[in-house]
């Protein structure tokens, strides 16, 4: 029978999960970060608790990490409990195929994973931009080669920093209604940051596609992708979770490579 693939990409705010077999996705989830820091084991609910994951079929994981400590921890409880199977950290015993001109071991792993999912998916210069604690806009172009991009702050982290650093302002709650002449200390906070990180979105899209073709599609994911108006940056295409699909296709051909 066919092994599954276990997908975790451990981010700042939230950790998400999928299986994957036959290149689909069969079930997935998410657990806070923070959480998983106090209990370690929360990992291992999918193999525990979910009768549709069958461990006899076999299992390789692959994990993507931002958090190098958390994943040093997650790491033994993994292997001992797939100790036949393969298990891959990428950036750490194993890396993401991907060629990259970008500064050698500096890059984020989930930037690069997002990236290969994007360019497997598509097979011709793409965009991937990643909406979470901090919002990320990186290319590729038409030989599959990961050049780089631009790391931004996210709207949480923008709206945290006018309330701790502006007096007056307190806590702010997002609206969607965009105005540009607002009318109230929310509705101005809130209109900013909506403009500073559409206009910046906008901006670096269209000066990436200068550089790596102006068709170039552009993949919007992340946990705040759902602030973004749809059909705001043409040519673009939704995809949840795009880091955990490049672990997929990373394990994968790691896979297929060691068959011969």
């Amino acid at each position: 029978m066919e092994k599954q693939i276990f997908a975790v990409d451990i981010g700042n705010t939230h950790t998400h999960w999928a299986v994957f077999k036959s290149s689909k996705q069969t079930i997935s989830g998410e657990i806070l970060t923070s959480d998983l820091r106090k209990a370690p084991s929360l990992i291992l609910n999918p193999f525990l608790r979910t009768p549709s994951f069958n461990a006899r079929c076999g299992v390789n994981i692959g994990l993507v990490s931002v958090v190098p400590d958390l994943a040093k921890n997650l790491f033994p409880k993994l292997n001992i409990f797939c100790k036949k199977h393969n298990l891959f950290w990428f950036g750490k015993n194993a890396d993401i195929p991907m060629k990259s001109f970008y500064e050698k071991g500096k890059v984020g792993i989930d930037r690069l994973s997002s990236s290969y999912a994007a360019w497997c998916m598509f097979q011709k210069s793409v965009i991937t931009i990643n909406l979470g604690t901090a919002i990320t806009i990186d290319a590729v172009n038409n030989k599959g080669i990961y050049l780089g991009g631009v790391i931004m702050p996210g709207f949480e982290i923008m709206k945290k920093s006018l309330e701790e650093w502006t007096s007056g302002i307190g806590k702010v709650n997002f609206t969607k209604k965009i105005e540009p002449i607002g009318r109230s200390t929310v509705k101005c906070v809130s209109s900013g940051i909506f403009f500073s990180v559409l206009s910046g979105m906008s901006c670096v899209v269209s000066k990436q596609r200068k550089k790596i073709g102006k068709h170039s599609p552009v993949i919007i994911s992340g946990g705040d992708a759902g602030l973004v108006p749809k059909g705001f940056l043409k040519n673009e295409k939704r995809i949840k979770n795009i880091t955990l699909i490049g672990i997929f296709y990373s394990v994968k051909k790691l896979l297929e490579k060691a068959r011969f």
